[in-house]
C-alpha cells in the first residue's frame, strides 16, 4: 500500500491533516474508508450497532458464559469416561473461548463509543480480535462435526465402528483439530498488528493504529476460500447427512424393537401352562429392557436432532455472508459497503453466540447425568 494512501487512512481515522509517515516503518494499512453508498447511513449503522452491542450482545454473551461454565463443571464432575463426554467437554471449552473473545470485542466497542480519547483506536483493536473469535469458532465447528460423525457411525454400524472411536483417538482428533485451525489462522494473525505512530495532534503524543502486511488481501482470500467457503459448507453437509442417517437408523431400531416386544406380549396371553408362565416372566423382563433401551435411544434422537439443528441454523448466516464476500468484494470492512457489512456481521455474531446457550439447554433437557450434576451443584449452593 502506498504512503499516500496510508496517510489518507490516518487522516480520516484520527481527523488530522498534518501526517508525514514512511511506509518502511509504518507498514501497510487497509484501504481508505470510502463513503457508503446509500444502503445504510453511518448514523443508522451506529444506532443499530449500539443497540446490538450494548444491549443484545451483553445479555447473550453473559448467558453463554454462564451456560458454558455450568457445562464445563458438569462434564468435569461426570468424568471424561467416554468419547461423547470428551467431545462435549472440548466443545464447551472452545465455546467458552469464543465467548471470552466476544467479551473482549464488546469492551473494545464500548470504549470506542465512549467520549474518552484513547491512545489506540478501539474499533481497529476490536477488528483484530474478530479473527481470534473465528478461529475458536472453527474449532467448535469441527468438534461438532466429528461428534456427529462419531454418533452416526457407532449407532448405524455399531459392530464396525465401536472399537474405532476410542477415548484416546478422540483426544488425538481434538488435538489435531486445534493444531489444524491454529495453522490455518497463523498467516492471518501474522499479517495484522498494532503500530506506534507519533506526531498526532491528539491529547496523547503517541498513538497506536492497526497495520496490515502488503500480502494480507491474498492471505484473507485464501482463508475465505479454504475455511469459510469449503470447510464450512463441508461441515454443514456432513452434519446434515449424519443427522439424516442417524435419525432414520434409530427410528427403524425403535420401531423394530417395539414390534418385537408387542409380539412377545401377545404370545403371553395365549399360553397358560406353568412353564409358559415362567418363560413369559422372562419375556416380560426382556420386554421392559427393550422399552428402556428404546426410550433412551428416543432421547438420543431428540438431542442429536436439536443439537444438529442448532449447529446448522447458527452456522448458516456465516456461510451466506462468506459467500457474499466472495461474490461482492466491496462487502467488507473499510470498503464501499462497510456499514452494511458491520451490521450483518454483528447479527451473525449474535446468532452464533446464542447457539452456545442453546446447546446447554438441550444437554440439560435430554442428558440425565448432565442434569443431575447441575441440580446437585445448585442444591449445594443453596445449602451453604
Amino acid at each position: 500500500m502506498s504512503t499516500g494512501l496510508a496517510q489518507s487512512f490516518i487522516q480520516q481515522m484520527y481527523n488530522v491533516t498534518d501526517v508525514n509517515i514512511s511506509s518502511t516503518n509504518f507498514g501497510s494499512l487497509v484501504s481508505a474508508v470510502t463513503t457508503p453508498s446509500g444502503l445504510m447511513s453511518t448514523d443508522l449503522q451506529k444506532l443499530i450497532n449500539f443497540i446490538d452491542f450494548i444491549i443484545i450482545q451483553s445479555v447473550v454473551i453473559l448467558s453463554g458464559i454462564a451456560a458454558n461454565g455450568l457445562s464445563i463443571y458438569s462434564f468435569a464432575k461426570i468424568g471424561l469416561g467416554d468419547t461423547v463426554t470428551i467431545s462435549f467437554f472440548a466443545l464447551s471449552f472452545t465455546d467458552m473461548c469464543c465467548l471470552l473473545v466476544a467479551v473482549y470485542n464488546w469492551l473494545c466497542y464500548t470504549l470506542y463509543r465512549s467520549p474518552v480519547s484513547w491512545p489506540v483506536d478501539m474499533f481497529t483493536l476490536m477488528y483484530l480480535g474478530v479473527w481470534y473469535f473465528q478461529a475458536f469458532y472453527d474449532v467448535s465447528m469441527l468438534i461438532t462435526t466429528y461428534t456427529a460423525v462419531q454418533k452416526c457411525c457407532c449407532i448405524a454400524l455399531p459392530f464396525h465402528f465401536r472399537s474405532v472411536f476410542t477415548k484416546r483417538r478422540t483426544f488425538v482428533v481434538i488435538v489435531c483439530i486445534v493444531l489444524l485451525c491454529g495453522a490455518a489462522y497463523a498467516p492471518v494473525f501474522a499479517t495484522q498488528g498494532l503500530q506506534r505512530v507519533s506526531g498526532f495532534s491528539n491529547n496523547t503524543s503517541t498513538s497506536y493504529t492497526v497495520w496490515f502486511s502488503s500480502n494480507r488481501e491474498e492471505i484473507i482470500g485464501i482463508n475465505d476460500i479454504i475455511i469459510r467457503v469449503f470447510l464450512q459448507n463441508a461441515c454443514e453437509v456432513i452434519v446434515l447427512s449424519c443427522l439424516f442417517i442417524l435419525t432414520n437408523t434409530l427410528r427403524r431400531q425403535y420401531n423394530f424393537r417395539r414390534s418385537v416386544s408387542l409380539h412377545s406380549f401377545s404370545d403371553v396371553s395365549n399360553d397358560a401352562s406353568q412353564n409358559d408362565i415362567v418363560n413369559n416372566n422372562q419375556q416380560g423382563a426382556s420386554h421392559d429392557k427393550v422399552h428402556k433401551v428404546s426410550a433412551k435411544e428416543l432421547q438420543v434422537i431428540k438431542s442429536v436432532t436439536l443439537l444438529s439443528a442448532v449447529f446448522v441454523t447458527c452456522n448458516m448466516p456465516r456461510i451466506v455472508l462468506s459467500l457474499a464476500r466472495v461474490i461482492v468484494p466491496e462487502l467488507d470492512t473499510y470498503r464501499r459497503f462497510h456499514n452494511i457489512h458491520l451490521t450483518l456481521q454483528m447479527f451473525r455474531r449474535v446468532v452464533e453466540v446464542s447457539g452456545t446457550s442453546a446447546n446447554f439447554i438441550i444437554l440439560y433437557k435430554f442428558n440425565y447425568t448432565f442434569r443431575e450434576a447441575i441440580v446437585n451443584l445448585f442444591q449445594c449452593c443453596k445449602a451453604h
